[in-house]
């Protein structure tokens, strides 16, 4: 029997078709069925600030707001407030230091750090309750302290988006912090 060296060819050839065939419509799908796919961003914002009522020779009334902007882009957050105090003579100079109250009004919680934390999430537009039940005044001047100078300051994370373990301000600080429970 004579061999016919045309049907190796034709077989490998028919072979080739029949494998290329079908990568060229998938590509052909791919480039004719899927269009550009775009990834957007929309940027958020945590925009808190104190509200006191200052007074002569006293401060109350500290609250945290979470300011609503004109864009909606602010979102609900943990607070957390340190307040720190001397007492000063008539040049400023430090002359004793002033210890914060240990106990804070009903929605807040004293933390290990010297932190006072918001025990709810604030949210936008909204104001924490009032810090202290009393006001920070000037009793107890120690002998040569002109006045008392008390700075409170604040932070605020957004409370969205922890992991599901994460549902306190404090455990949402820590975890920001890179601490483990």
């Amino acid at each position: 029997m004579k061999r016919f060296p045309g049907k190796t060819i034709v077989l490998l050839a028919a072979l080739a078709v029949m494998l290329v065939l079908p990568l060229g419509s998938a590509m052909a799908y791919l480039a004719v069925g899927t269009g550009e796919l775009v990834n957007t961003f929309t940027p958020v914002q945590v925009d808190t600030k104190i509200n006191e009522t200052i007074a002569v020779n006293s401060k109350s009334a500290i609250k945290v707001e979470n300011k609503q902007d004109e864009r909606n882009r602010n979102i609900p957050v943990y607070v957390r407030v340190a307040v720190v105090g001397n007492w000063v003579d008539a040049n400023g100079k430090i002359v004793a230091p002033w210890t914060a109250p240990e106990t804070p009004a009903d929605g807040w919680t004293r933390g290990t750090d010297t932190f006072y934390y918001y025990v709810s999430i604030l949210e936008v537009g909204k104001e924490t309750t009032p810090l202290f039940d009393a006001a920070i005044t000037e009793d107890g001047k120690p002998d040569g302290a002109e006045r008392l100078m008390v700075t409170v300051v604040h932070q605020s994370i957004q409370a969205a988006g922890w992991p599901a373990d994460v549902d306190t301000a404090q455990e949402a600080f820590a975890a920001a912090a890179g601490s483990v429970k």
